[in-house]
């Protein structure tokens, strides 16, 4: 049949139930007329950018900043120094650092005087 060929050709664990009725202007009698229009439609949102918009990445994590500069950059190939990964972190980010490893000391300072208060 032609619906089980098309349903073969989207892996089971990445079907979604009824994902081609939810598409925008894009209301599909069936899964299999979806699954044929598919390319089809992704080459029309393209086109059309209006429809598409830029994601900013994250950026990195100031502990792991910290943490490549200060632990891996002495391991780094000479070659490989510049990149963006190792690069040294800005006052920000080492402050961002240094408190938040003061205030996990300070819980397991906490955490420690609770289990001894408990022992006695």
């Amino acid at each position: 049949r032609e619906a089980d060929k098309a349903a073969a050709v989207i892996p089971q664990k990445c079907r979604k139930r009824n994902w081609w009725t939810s598409l925008p202007d894009r209301n599909h009698a069936n899964e299999a007329e979806a699954s044929s229009k598919r390319v089809d439609d992704l080459k029309e949102m393209c086109d059309d950018r209006d429809k598409l918009t830029v994601v900013k990445p994250p950026g990195l994590n100031p502990y792991k900043v910290v943490e490549m500069w200060s632990n891996f950059r002495p391991l780094v190939p000479l070659d490989k120094k510049d990149d963006v990964l190792y690069r040294e972190p800005t006052a920000e980010e080492w402050a961002v650092v240094k408190k938040e490893k003061k205030m996990n000391k300070e819980k397991k300072v906490e955490v420690k005087k609770m289990k001894q208060e408990t022992m006695e």
